[in-house]
């Protein structure tokens, strides 16, 4: 795991005067090679919210802007997770997100008894998510159930997230080569190195069915 974050008291402070004036951090809500995702409420409205910290040198300066200049095209929908600001301070970013219970798979781990009213349910949200992005010429490339959050007020509401290997497709873009994600949920075109575009989003959603129905990978 890369050093991208450190605890909450690392940030808050007057180093960060632009953060630190709007936000309070909280806990560490998760941790990754990218940093850590850390819970932050609004000085103001007292709402909360998950802000993911990352250094421009570590991760990537232009990636990192790339990834919310993508995210801020999908605006408000119920079925992505939203962005609500992108604040910089030298070299760490603070991305201010709309904050979840769980991811998908950890609901499941937690309480495995689902009925197939239920998944089916949940498969159609997914499903909902991805046309949307794909209408916007958004392609994901890291559909998996660690990046389906559970959101909502009662928690059942799935929203996709991590936008960090997103693509958006100009009018004049050519087809994507070079192979993107997690490996186990990769679609064959994008393993043999051949072009590919949106379809591979739903083989990865096909592969994350099959997971979640049968408890491992096709």
């Amino acid at each position: 795991m890369g050093s991208c974050a450190g605890t909450a008291r690392d940030y808050a402070n007057e180093a960060y005067p632009s953060f630190y004036k709007n936000y309070f951090f909280g806990g560490i809500l998760g941790q990754g090679s990218f940093g850590h995702v850390f819970i932050a409420e609004d000085n103001l409205t007292h709402e909360t919210f998950a802000v993911k910290v990352q250094k421009g040198r570590l991760t990537g300066q232009e990636d990192i802007q790339y990834e919310t200049a993508v995210w801020r095209k999908l605006g408000a929908h119920v079925h992505c997770v939203r962005l609500y600001g992108v604040f910089q301070e030298a070299d760490v970013y603070f991305t201010v997100m709309e904050k979840c219970m769980c991811s998908l798979w950890e609901r499941l781990t937690d309480a495995p008894k689902w009925t197939v009213a239920d998944l089916v349910g949940d498969f159609k949200q997914i499903g909902i998510g991805i046309r949307y992005m794909h209408s916007l010429r958004i392609v994901h490339r890291d559909i998996k159930a660690e990046n389906i959050l559970c959101g909502g007020a009662d928690g059942r509401t799935l929203k996709i997230a991590d936008f960090g290997l997103a693509h958006f497709f100009t009018k004049t873009s050519k087809m994507l080569m070079k192979a993107r994600g997690s490996a186990a949920y990769m679609a064959p075109e994008m393993l043999a190195g051949e072009g590919y575009a949106y379809s591979i989003d739903m083989w990865s959603f096909g592969v994350l069915c099959y997971v979640v129905l049968l408890g491992q990978f096709p």
